[in-house]
């Protein structure tokens, strides 16, 4: 992965992630979220919506389906946060979809 050279928002490019890639927030025990694309700065993922509010930073595992930790103790902090509503026959889901940029990641941790 290598940076854009164009003036675009972000450093690198980022990847779309299809089906099983997903993140634990540590201190948040039932908070699966699924990522939904990735790049070597950071990460655009969805969770339900989380009754306590995300710290500016904090720490989380990458697990690649059931359980599988690719990464573990990465550090981020929160770029975006904002609501996304959706509904399935009149069941209706509160998620919210955040932007995290990765922090202080050592050499192990970006060539994972």
């Amino acid at each position: 992965m290598g940076r854009r050279k164009n003036n675009s928002r972000r450093n690198y490019k980022r990847f779309k992630v299809h089906k099983g890639l997903f993140m634990q927030i540590r201190g948040l025990p039932d908070t699966r979220c699924k990522i939904i694309n990735i790049s070597e700065g950071g990460a655009a993922f969805m969770c339900n919506d989380i009754e306590k509010k995300l710290e500016e930073k904090f720490i989380l595992d990458i697990y690649y389906k059931k359980n599988r930790a690719l990464i573990k103790n990465l550090s981020a902090k929160i770029t975006s946060d904002f609501p996304v509503h959706k509904s399935f026959f009149f069941i209706f889901s509160k998620k919210r979809r955040y932007g995290m940029q990765f922090v202080g990641l050592i050499n192990g941790q970006v060539m994972e």
